[in-house]
């Protein structure tokens, strides 16, 4: 099973502007349970835990509305604030011209 998806904030050569603090847990993507929620998102589902997945600019506002709707959808504090932190995370990037948000799986 995949350990962790890290965040990263990449320019369009692929070099990190920014590490985010936290990681996207895998379990979101790897157990069936979900798997009905992540069928309706436009962008999460493609989420792959053990490789990567590069978001651009005009996804990006896409994966904060998913991402917000995921913490309201998560029942564990813990993992809500693991959530609210790569929320953040995403809102700093968004509308940074040429830049990209690489989901990095194990």
């Amino acid at each position: 099973m995949a350990q962790a998806i890290t965040v990263r904030w990449e320019n369009e050569r692929g070099e990190t502007l920014q590490c985010c603090p936290c990681t996207l847990s895998p379990h979101w993507f790897t157990q069936s349970e979900y798997e009905s929620y992540l069928d309706a998102t436009c962008c999460l589902r493609f989420v792959d835990p053990y490789g990567n997945s590069t978001f651009n600019q005009y996804q990006i506002p896409v994966l904060i509305e998913e991402i917000e709707s995921l913490i309201q959808y998560c029942d564990d504090a813990i993992e809500q604030e693991r959530l609210q932190c790569i929320l953040e995370f995403f809102v700093m990037a968004r509308g940074q011209t040429h830049t990209y948000i690489n989901l990095i799986g194990d």
